[in-house]
């Protein structure tokens, strides 16, 4: 049990590098470029990684593309947000074949060193997995890009048995709010916490919360709420390890949506809940209960309406933002729908089925029709609107 609570500190505990107090980031190439000539979109972001103390890096890229290649450029970055060159051993440009896949390894020498990683591409094609394993233990964490964007929600525990660790890339150095909700939705600690000045950091939480002047809850259990002060985008991801058990996972964070009224919505497949809140966290709202598993959650404001799949269901649901007038939308028909995405200009729904093909309706569900096919991996879909027109 001393190992494994030694790795876990290990693993978390690093010195905090551009977070440290009184430190001034270094500006970082990375960061530039997220808000930059180079769009979120074509980026895929890895908010953590860990190298070197018994630890090895795997990045495997994938492109789904059935007609052609796809070039990239992997991005490595230390905590001041300077770059490490050659991390992989190889050259850090390449293209992708079509349907096919490129691994890239760290050699895992040296001392504990982490960062971010990022992924420039030139089509949504391209999809990547990060693992972090440690020699010793066989532990391995699987990490996912993560978009950027300026709110989410974490599920976070601390207790005698489990501890979870948070990491942030920030690539403006942005100051990021915290704040905590318990599973009934009240605020243990009343009052909301921030820290910036930082570019990339991994804290276990009582590391991130005494930094910030506040001792954190020896047993707590609930959400996370993280949101950056100036509106930029940022990346965070939970890291959640035993105390006693060997065992380490990535946490994936939700994106926090708003309805332009003061308010954000989640889903919590977890629960089976649709939730929402005031954007400060406080009024947590129950709006829809009792969901198998509710993922793909979209607003749309103008019609007064919310969007989601419900994957064990296979369908698409909408009710009011209320949470009243739940109806489906399409018939249970699908595998496994995801990555749902509006139109509401247009009057159209996009989705990803899971037996990989891109389909579109109506927004009452009429016009069936499949506009993809081909994919193997795809789970995420964003549309880009041109003069109104994703088709232009």
């Amino acid at each position: 049990m001393k190992k494994l609570q030694r790795l876990w500190v290990a693993l978390l505990l690093l010195p905090a590098g551009a977070g440290s107090p009184g430190t001034e980031p270094v500006p970082a190439e990375g960061g530039e470029r997220a808000q930059g000539a180079v769009s979120a979109e074509s980026v895929l972001y890895f908010p953590d990684y860990v190298d070197g103390g018994g630890w090895s890096v795997q990045l495997a890229l994938n492109n789904v593309e059935p007609n052609r290649s796809a070039p990239v450029e992997v991005e490595v970055y230390d905590q001041q947000g300077r770059p490490v060159p050659r991390f992989f051993g190889s050259t850090d440009s390449f293209e992708i074949p079509v349907q096919g896949s490129r691994v890239l390894r760290s050699a895992g020498a040296g001392n504990l060193r982490r960062g971010w990683i990022q992924v420039e591409r030139q089509t949504a094609s391209v999809h990547g997995l990060l693992t972090y394993r440690h020699a010793e233990s066989g532990i391995e964490v699987g990490v996912r890009p993560v978009p950027l964007g300026d709110h989410f929600a974490l599920f976070v525990e601390e207790s005698s048995d489990i501890g979870t660790g948070l990491a942030v890339f920030n690539p403006d150095a942005s100051e990021i709010e915290f704040q905590l909700r318990d599973e009934a939705g009240l605020d243990p600690l009343g009052r909301v916490l921030t820290q910036g000045n930082f570019q990339q950091r991994a804290h276990v939480l009582p590391e991130w919360f005494a930094e910030a002047g506040t001792r954190f809850l020896e047993n707590f259990r609930g959400l996370l709420f993280l949101r950056a002060a100036d509106g930029s985008g940022f990346a965070p991801m939970g890291l959640r390890g035993g105390k006693r058990i060997g065992s380490f996972s990535a946490v994936p964070a939700i994106p926090v949506l708003s309805d332009g009224a003061g308010k954000m919505y989640w889903t919590d497949s977890g629960t089976g809940k649709i939730q929402r809140a005031n954007l400060d966290g406080t009024r947590v709202e129950d709006l829809v209960t009792g969901l198998g598993n509710p993922v793909g959650l979209e607003l749309d404001p103008g019609a007064g309406k919310m969007y989601w799949t419900h994957n064990l269901g296979g369908k698409i649901r909408r009710a009011s933002l209320d949470g009243t007038g739940v109806e489906d939308v399409t018939p249970g028909a699908f595998l496994l729908p995801e990555g749902l995405a509006l139109d509401a200009g247009a009057g159209k729904m996009y989705w990803i089925e899971r037996g990989g093909v891109i389909q579109r309706a109506n927004l009452d569900g009429t016009g069936f029709e499949t506009v993809v096919t081909g994919l193997r991996g795809a789970n995420d879909l964003v549309l880009v609107l041109v003069n109104g027109d994703p088709g232009t």
